[in-house]
């Protein structure tokens, strides 16, 4: 199998590496065996498949990949940046694949917008917050945008107060998150986000 310009990694729940391709616009999924396959996408870049077979749909760049486990059945989710179309879109276990967040066109950049039109910009880099929520690292930008857990997408942190270039995310076992600036040559730390006013458990894939 080739890994065409390999660049995100995480760990599922079964100690199976994920691992985005750049260049070959997938998601490959690697047994601690070493057997890979592909989880997401066709091999050729382009924006399809939503409520299909994961396999069979068409990302563009990915870069970032993060598994979470929701809902009352511990469900795993598998959540990819579709940088290049501006996406975030979710890997469900049954193997299909949705939009959760953002437009490929037409996106509203209104803050708190609700998350399947509002403008997520290009993610790098994606965390789990501890209140349920995501967050987003878009360096063109110079913001990290939160998908909140009632569905709806804010501004976390943007420059000049936060990083310049945020590229790197990642979430410690008290909450505090740390995003990567290579642009400044420094690591901030923020604290929590607060869940919001309406909080339920990943309504924006449904699970209550």
């Amino acid at each position: 199998l080739d890994l065409a310009q390999p660049h995100g990694l995480c760990l599922d729940a079964d100690g199976r590496l994920l691992v985005t391709t750049l260049g070959g616009h997938q998601v490959i999924r690697v047994d601690p065996d070493g057997l890979a396959a592909p989880l997401a996408g066709v091999g050729t870049p382009g924006q399809s498949g939503d409520a299909g077979p994961a396999q069979l749909a068409q990302l563009r760049r990915p870069h970032a990949v993060i598994t979470t486990v929701v809902g009352p059945h511990t469900t795993e989710i598998v959540y990819v940046a579709d940088t290049d179309n501006r996406l975030l879109r979710a890997i469900h276990a049954d193997g299909t694949i949705t939009t959760v967040a953002g437009m490929v066109y037409g996106a509203s950049p209104e803050e708190d917008a609700p998350a399947r039109i509002a403008d997520i910009g290009r993610p790098h880099a994606l965390a789990v917050t501890a209140a349920g929520g995501l967050l987003l690292a878009d360096p063109d930008s110079s913001r990290v945008r939160e998908l909140t857990s009632d569905a709806r997408v804010r501004t976390f942190t943007v420059a000049p107060a936060g990083p310049a270039r945020p590229v790197g995310l990642t979430t410690t076992s008290d909450g505090t998150i740390l995003v990567a600036d290579p642009a400044r040559h420094l690591l901030h730390r923020f604290p929590p986000p607060a869940p919001p006013a309406r909080w339920s458990p990943r309504a924006h894939l449904g699970i209550e």
